[in-house]
């Protein structure tokens, strides 16, 4: 399926263009923050653990914006809920990610809403606080698709300020992030 999704994007990004002026690069690094919501129905050590996490991390992505305002992005996300030298019981989510989207350029902002597809790890492992036994630990692995939006501020030719929502429902259960950062459009 991941071949399918990256050809389908190579496909595209050779679409729409003659020349260098009618496709932007783009690269983005942002602080997430979200919730990861855990059913416990698919491993052991997930389900002893939380069921409901806030959690914070980081996403990198990078692609291109065609003349036509249509966005194709790659990216990378993490995130996981802190734990104090392993006390507490730990849940962390890794995505790599192929995105779709659309800019929507209004006079001093734009909106950029974006379909994808997240090809994601979560890992549990216990921690050592009321743990009798010993910590035990798993990972679960699938692929979804997923939402997002996203609203950008311009602060200079070249830098955007960037706020974004994104929601996916795995089969473990949800997955919520709010992510801040920027967004850098370099010129070649």
């Amino acid at each position: 399926m991941q071949y399918l999704v990256f050809f389908i994007l190579v496909s595209l990004s050779g679409l729409g263009f003659a020349n260098e002026r009618d496709v932007q690069f783009v690269f983005s690094a942002e602080s997430v923050f979200g919730t990861i919501k855990n059913n416990g129905e698919h491993d052991e050590a997930l389900k002893s653990s939380y069921k409901s996490v806030d959690s914070i991390g980081m996403a990198v992505r990078g692609g291109i914006i065609l003349e036509s305002n249509i966005l194709i992005e790659l990216g990378y996300s993490s995130q996981s809920n802190w734990s104090f030298f392993g006390t507490f019981d730990d849940l962390s989510l890794s995505q790599k990610e192929v995105m779709l989207g659309y800019q929507f350029k209004l006079e001093s902002i734009s909106f950029v809403p974006r379909i994808g597809y997240s090809f994601w790890e979560l890992s549990a492992t216990e921690g050592t606080f009321l743990n009798s036994g010993e910590e035990e630990s798993g990972n679960i692995e699938g692929e979804n698709p997923f939402a997002s939006i996203a609203l950008q501020i311009p602060l200079n030719k070249k830098l955007d300020l960037g706020f974004a929502y994104k929601y996916m429902s795995p089969r473990f259960g949800s997955v919520k992030q709010f992510s801040a950062g920027v967004v850098y459009r370099p010129a070649f």
